[in-house]
């Protein structure tokens, strides 16, 4: 059985939130669901304000932030909750795309670093991947390494 954790942290049936109809709020919403459809939202909104943790979201490049969730309806982030991407020659940094150019690089060391980053204040902290061969992505070269070019969390 999976709870959603209403405002007042009192436990409620995924099950009734699905039968509700209409877009719900919660301050926590745990799925530890394993069925393939086992918490599901319709097309209903269901705004998160404080954690989402579900049980099947796997790593890396086998992230799936709607693991086992069955409907087209959105589970959102409560507040101004955005990530984003730092880091010297960082380009589009808070967007969906994302650049660091490298430029040319000659013969020797050469060190590029970035961060990801929770860019808002209020809302919940946000979960994700790195993910290096999903949505087009095709992170291969060997003469990259570092946490930064391998898939995981």
């Amino acid at each position: 059985m999976k709870f959603v954790v209403d405002a007042h942290r009192h436990p409620v049936c995924a099950r009734c939130f699905s039968q509700r109809g209409a877009a719900s709020t919660t301050g926590t919403l745990v799925h530890n669901g394993s069925g393939a459809t086992s918490l599901t939202v319709g097309a209903n909104t269901l705004t998160v304000s404080i954690d989402y943790n579900n049980a099947n979201f796997g790593t890396g490049n086998f992230f799936n932030r709607r693991a086992n969730v069955l409907g087209a309806g959105r589970i959102l982030a409560a507040g101004n909750a955005n990530q984003g991407v730092t880091g010297t020659g960082v380009t589009n940094p808070n967007s969906t795309t994302p650049t660091l150019t490298v430029g040319n690089v000659h013969v020797g060391t050469t060190n590029f670093s970035y961060s990801i980053a929770n860019t808002g204040n209020t809302g919940p902290s946000l979960r994700g991947a790195i993910q290096t061969s999903v949505n087009g992505a095709s992170l291969t070269d060997g003469r990259l390494s570092g946490s930064g070019v391998s898939a995981g969390n």
